[in-house]
């Protein structure tokens, strides 16, 4: 099978550079507070915040560091082995060329230095965000205090929980090897933080709660991992985008079958924690559903000098929330179809993002969305119905042909906003993570696109290639270790 190829190998030749395309800096840079930026500021914010810079010294003491901790847990024979090899990389290694202007590097140390602004990411569409530093303040404060899920603390927390999670993993039930690898030493308070979506009134901020180094930082991984068999055991569960196209592509649609997606309103904080464990227990075992309750129970953070504790909900943020709401919408969708007097024809879920396809009627349909509203009275869907024939869900957008069958092809959320700002290839990002973002679009098109469809993409994804700095070497060569699947027609791009 003959890879894809996006550009004829005579458009460009070995040694010359192409043109890149230039990144529009409105978009990619949204600038809300009162500081202006002046020209390095603004150049350097628009490559990125995932953008790494080449370091100008080597840190050798603190990789050291870093490789003792990582290889504590191994036998004194291969720890020292680990030790010399990693000694005589240092000792060779060379500092990498710079990535970035003297005048970017001034730049930037003045916005850090900066403390009247905060620099975030934006919650969707990946545009570099700057607000003013009180607006942001203000404006968690206020999700803080008024949103019901929270409490400010008068004492830390900090030692307590620590001493609590390690007695509770000391239990006979966990292996010794595993019990090892779940302690976190010298724990840190974990901290909360907001990314704003400028696309709703107001910029509204997302709360995230990092709880890297916390007390029970390793345990929710650990737990996630063993509650995954949980939730991809019904006909309902969607793994990812390809897979919803797998299961619907030879679906055949009736003239009156309506799509439409439905969303759960802050499924997170609506989920009740004690109910949680609850079922978790009935499908697990009561020592997995006190580790849980643990986790669940012990969420707290620190946000301007105070301590809060969650006492509603669980915390985005952790690697345990994701599936504790998989674990919760399961049990929802069971109770809520069981009882529905008109059922959906078609019933998809990828956690709470829902893909329907409704037979009965716009009328039934209402009493339906009803019917859901109903089963709790803190979890409430939000609609959207197909336009013109299509209806978007997660990264695809089907559309319903005229003869029946079903077309599908990569959707991009607000146009408008998104960047498709991903690692540049000036970045100081390993090579072979650079090819695997390249790698990953380019499949995941191959995947979601149809024969139709596809050609578009092809046409694409080099334009998002070259914005982000590629050349047309790397693009062929990315394109060129991706295999078409069998429903793609042997065809040459460019």
């Amino acid at each position: 099978m003959k890879p894809i190829t996006p550009l004829a190998s005579k458009a460009t030749h070995q040694h010359t550079q192409p043109k890149t395309r230039a990144r529009d800096p409105n978009r990619h840079v949204v600038n809300l507070s009162d500081t202006e930026l002046n020209l390095s500021s603004r150049t350097v914010l628009e490559k990125g915040l995932n953008f790494a810079i080449a370091p100008k010294k080597i840190s050798i003491e603190d990789i050291i560091c870093s490789i003792k901790e990582s290889i504590k847990h191994l036998p004194e024979n291969e720890a020292e082995e680990v030790r010399q090899n990693c000694a005589r990389t240092l000792r060779r290694a060379k500092l990498p060329k710079p990535n970035i202007t003297n005048e970017e590097y001034k730049a930037l140390k003045e916005l850090r230095k900066n403390d009247q602004i905060v620099i975030l990411k934006a919650d969707k569409g990946g545009a570099t965000i700057i607000l003013n530093k009180e607006d942001y303040v203000n404006k968690m404060k206020s999700h803080l205090d008024l949103s019901g899920c929270y409490k400010k603390l008068n004492k830390n927390p900090l030692s307590c929980i620590t001493r609590e999670v390690a007695e509770t993993i000391k239990r006979p039930y966990i292996d010794d090897d595993i019990k090892k690898k779940l302690l976190t030493s010298d724990p840190l308070i974990p901290r909360i933080y907001g990314l704003p979506n400028i696309h709703k009134s107001g910029i509204p901020l997302r709360p995230l709660v990092d709880t890297i180094g916390s007390p029970s930082y390793r345990l929710p991984k650990f737990l996630a991992n063993k509650l995954k068999p949980l939730v991809g055991n019904t006909r309902s569960f969607i793994k990812d985008s390809p897979f919803f196209i797998e299961k619907i592509k030879n679906r055949h649609f009736d003239e009156n079958d309506l799509l439409l997606s439905l969303d759960v309103v802050s499924l997170f904080a609506m989920i009740r924690i004690n109910d949680e464990i609850k079922f978790i227990e009935n499908l697990a075992d009561h020592e997995t559903a006190e580790l849980v309750g643990l986790c669940l129970r012990s969420t707290f953070f620190s946000f301007q000098g105070e301590i809060y504790e969650q006492t509603y909900g669980v915390s985005m943020g952790s690697p345990l929330s994701p599936i504790i709401a998989k674990i919760f919408m399961k049990s929802f969708e069971q109770k809520a179809l069981s009882t529905a007097y008109s059922k959906p024809e078609w019933w998809s879920r990828y956690v709470d993002d829902t893909f329907l396809i409704w037979a009965h009627g716009k009328e039934e349909l209402v009493k339906f969305v009803d019917h859901l509203n109903k089963q709790s009275d803190s979890i409430k869907f939000t609609t959207e119905m197909e336009e013109s024939r299509c209806l978007p869900f997660l990264d695809t957008m089907i559309i319903k042909n005229q003869d029946g069958g079903v077309s599908h092809k990569v959707y991009r959320r607000r146009k408008k906003s998104h960047t498709e700002q991903y690692p540049h290839a000036l970045s100081h990002h390993h090579p072979q993570q650079k090819m695997g973002f390249m790698n990953t679009l380019i499949t995941g098109a191959i995947r979601i696109s149809d024969t139709e469809h596809l050609e578009a993409e092809k046409q694409h994804l080099p334009d998002v290639f070259l914005s982000n700095g590629y050349d047309a070497h790397q693009i062929r060569r990315a394109f060129a270790k991706t295999k078409k699947p069998r429903h793609v027609k042997e065809k040459k791009v460019g």
